[in-house]
């Protein structure tokens, strides 16, 4: 149901299955994580609503926590967490939020 949602008409369900992605991805298996997890996540990030796009991005820290216990984090998702840096101050603040959930992530589990 959550991967139909994903691709909805509707750019407003579509922004709620972004902020939704972290907590689908704890109750999910690792194998469907790394697979059709990461496809939604690639999916809305390169969304035609702005809106969606800015979710997927500020539940990014939360989502790439999800992978704890994995052996190893997508690296699509290492690359737009380090883009966030960069990007419009909304990202910003919302890359800094996460930092040291992901700087604890990175450096201890890979």
């Amino acid at each position: 149901m959550y991967l139909q949602l994903s691709v909805d008409k509707i750019w407003g369900v579509r922004k709620s299955c972004a902020i939704a992605l972290p907590s689908i991805s704890k109750a999910t298996q690792p194998e469907q994580r790394k697979t059709k997890l990461l496809k939604t996540f690639e999916q809305l990030n390169e969304d035609v609503s702005r809106w969606v796009r800015t979710s997927v991005l500020e539940s990014l820290g939360a989502f790439i926590a999800s992978f704890i216990g994995d052996p190893e984090i997508p690296t699509i998702l290492i690359d737009n967490f380090e883009k966030m840096a960069s990007g419009d101050s909304d990202l910003i603040l919302s890359c800094a939020f996460n930092f040291p959930g992901f700087f604890f992530f990175f450096f201890f589990f890979k």
